[in-house]
């Protein structure tokens, strides 16, 4: 039976193959880029309610319409995301009950629509990004960074992370699994010991790893060849930049 960090960058590494894929939708860079990251940015740093829940929305529709076999991961981000956030702000929760009943003073605290807010902001951030990447491809996103003159070097970065990380936690699982076929007793304390050694030796591994995908990925790479398409304006691209906008102008509006 595989353990939890096993499982866990099983799953990361499949999620981010799939990013860097996506359902095969073709999108102008531009818009997809500017799309992308403009909801992303009003999702992190909204605090609406309204808002929110119509990012929630657009991300469902955006994901059931043009990506609709990938629900079931773009559900699983959400859910991480908001358990992890909800564990950080347990004590604010917390504090705030606290006061709400004045069982004893714990200083001061949030309230309930701040707390509501700090909930909200990475799960709809998630969302939104996670369903774009899904649909999209991170290929889209990279395109779209290179359409708008981003400097080499970070668009380089970013490519070569989009390929590289799925290969890295592939090795950390076949070096974890490895290490723990060693072990005849099993205990928490050796696991630990174990995840431990294989940290350095995937460190190692990681610079030998991504010096080559860096050299494949240039060797690969004879040129930007996105002009002819930066223009090509179709019907995904006017429904989102449709969405976008819609969205932005009840932002502002309200």
């Amino acid at each position: 039976m595989k353990g939890l960090t096993e499982r866990f960058l099983e799953e990361v590494g499949e999620d981010l193959a799939f990013f860097n894929t996506g359902a095969g939708n073709t999108f102008n860079p531009i818009i997809f880029l500017v799309s992308t990251l403009a909801l992303t940015v009003l999702a992190s740093f909204n605090s609406k309610t309204l808002v929110s829940l119509l990012i929630i929305l657009f991300s469902f529709t955006f994901i059931i319409v043009f990506n609709p076999s990938s629900f079931k991961l773009w559900l699983k981000v959400i859910l991480f995301t908001f358990t992890w956030t909800l564990l950080v702000s347990l004590p604010l929760i917390a504090s705030y009950w606290v006061n709400q009943f004045r069982w004893f003073s714990a200083g001061e605290h949030l309230s309930s629509t701040e707390i509501k807010s700090f909930l909200m902001k990475p799960t709809t951030a998630s969302a939104v990004f996670t369903s774009m990447l899904l649909a999209g491809g991170g290929g889209s996103f990279i395109m779209g960074l290179s359409a708008v003159k981003a400097p080499k070097e970070i668009v380089r970065a970013l490519s070569s992370t989009l390929v590289f990380i799925p290969i890295l936690t592939k090795d950390a699982c076949r070096m974890l699994a490895a290490r723990e076929a060693r072990i005849i007793k099993k205990s928490v304390p050796l696991s630990w010991k174990i995840l431990s050694t294989v940290v350095g030796d995937l460190i190692l591994r990681g610079f030998e790893r991504a010096e080559r995908i860096n050299r494949a990925v240039s060797a690969r790479t004879f040129g930007d060849n996105i002009e002819g398409q930066v223009l090509n304006v179709g019907a995904l691209d006017a429904i989102l930049l449709l969405s976008t906008t819609l969205i932005l102008t009840i932002y502002f509006i309200f």
